[in-house]
């Protein structure tokens, strides 16, 4: 039987650990993480890890074992969209998403590699996959980037209330107010030409 499959997955937020919080259910998008088949392919698709890595270790994991990784999955997606609620704000991150992620980092097994690069070598990290929740550590390192190696008040929310996606503004002049021009942003544009339309129909 063909595993369940999402169409596609929003990359939006210019960081993983965005695009992961990205994925949770809103008034205009459905839950893309239904499954484990849909977090495997999640960090398939984000390069947090190598498809090379999950094909060798994904297929072991089924049952109980998957079912438990993609309930702490969702788990952790809320602690994170509470922390990016408060970071939003201009809030401290809350203790309980700081002690979530460290439970994370510590599951972080493997070691360094030699490897070579277009101009040389270059470190690279090979992960030891030996435990289902272990596939959820990158999304952790991700977080701990975000908030220890970029400017927080440059995460901000969709302004479309019904949307809601987060984003990290790179633009130096910071006037980024939409996930994607292309359609909450689109949308804005067209209720403002509407209502300036309303409005110079009643002044006539």
């Amino acid at each position: 039987m063909p595993r369940a499959k999402v169409e596609h997955f929003t990359f939006l937020g210019a960081h993983p650990c965005l695009d992961f919080v990205n994925t949770a259910p809103g008034a205009e998008r459905v839950d893309a993480l239904r499954n484990f088949d849909d977090l495997v392919e999640w960090l398939s698709e984000s390069r947090l890890v190598p498809m090379s890595e999950l094909s060798e270790v994904s297929g072991r994991w089924s049952g109980v074992d998957a079912r438990r990784t993609h309930e702490e999955a969702l788990s952790f997606r809320e602690e994170l969209i509470r922390m990016l609620e408060r970071v939003v704000a201009s809030r401290n991150a809350p203790e309980h998403a700081i002690t979530a992620i460290n439970r994370y980092l510590s599951e972080r097994e493997g070691r360094m590699e030699l490897v070579r690069a277009r101009t040389g070598f270059a470190q690279e990290f090979r992960r030891q996959l030996e435990r289902p929740g272990q596939l959820l550590v990158p999304i952790a390192e991700s977080a701990t980037d975000l908030l220890c190696n970029h400017e927080l008040n440059r995460i901000k929310r969709c302004a479309s209330p019904p949307c809601g996606l987060y984003f990290y503004e790179v633009a130096r002049n910071r006037r980024r107010r939409w996930c994607s021009m292309k359609t909450c942003g689109n949308r804005a544009k067209l209720a403002a030409f509407r209502r300036r339309q309303r409005l110079a129909r009643r002044s006539n």
